[in-house]
């Protein structure tokens, strides 16, 4: 037997309900995009697979200026090693690469693949996940976010997390191919620049 039109009615609304409430908690759980601070510095670890080096030591990222600076620091297994140091100045388009030791600087164009991009998460990206970084109610809660190389302008693949609350990275993936890919790890950060003289290239730099 048919069952009333109202009861079909009653069952196909509540079936609609249903789907709206499911669909209203799925766009609940993904975060809003958040907005990485202008100016933040820390340090980092970073490894270029492409060229065989890593580099760990601390950084002064300055986006209204479109400026960023590392300062090598000293690794187990490379005792004498002079640190080094790097200032991109992307505004004027030039890279200083500094011997501090032995007083020494070239500057060079910045490479294309080196172009600037303010850090933080891409308009295109897509949201991956939330979860806690490190131990269940000592770590803290990171949202993860990826682009394809099909939405990235020059076909690489990002990967990347930030902090909750102050946006901040933590984990950064950038790959064309399994060969050449950069990973960095960002760690000890402060809001704002203690010394926003880092990216003023020594006098010796020429």
């Amino acid at each position: 037997a048919r069952l009333p039109l109202s009861l079909c009615f009653r069952e196909s609304m509540a079936k609609l309900l249903i789907l709206l409430a499911l669909a209203a908690v799925a766009v609940a759980q993904i975060p809003i995009r958040c907005k990485t601070p202008a100016q933040f510095e820390g340090r980092l670890s970073r490894w270029d697979h492409g060229q065989g080096e890593h580099f760990v030591g601390g950084f002064s990222y300055d986006g209204e200026n479109e400026r960023f600076a590392m300062v090598e620091q000293q690794q187990a297994g490379k005792t004498g090693s002079p640190p080094h140091g790097f200032i991109f100045l992307y505004k004027a388009g030039i890279m200083y690469d500094i011997d501090f030791k032995m007083r020494k600087c070239a500057s060079k164009p910045i490479p294309e693949t080196q172009s600037w991009r303010a850090w933080g998460i891409p308009d295109n990206a897509t949201f991956v996940d939330e979860y806690t970084e490190g131990v269940l109610g000592e770590g803290f809660v990171v949202s993860e976010w990826q682009m394809q190389a099909w939405q990235h302008p020059k076909g690489w693949m990002w990967v990347g997390s930030f902090t909750l609350n102050e946006c901040v990275p933590i984990h950064e993936v950038v790959f064309s191919n399994v060969s050449d890919s950069i990973t960095t790890h960002y760690y000890d950060m402060s809001l704002g620049l203690t010394d926003p003289d880092v990216f003023i290239p020594p006098s010796y730099c020429k």
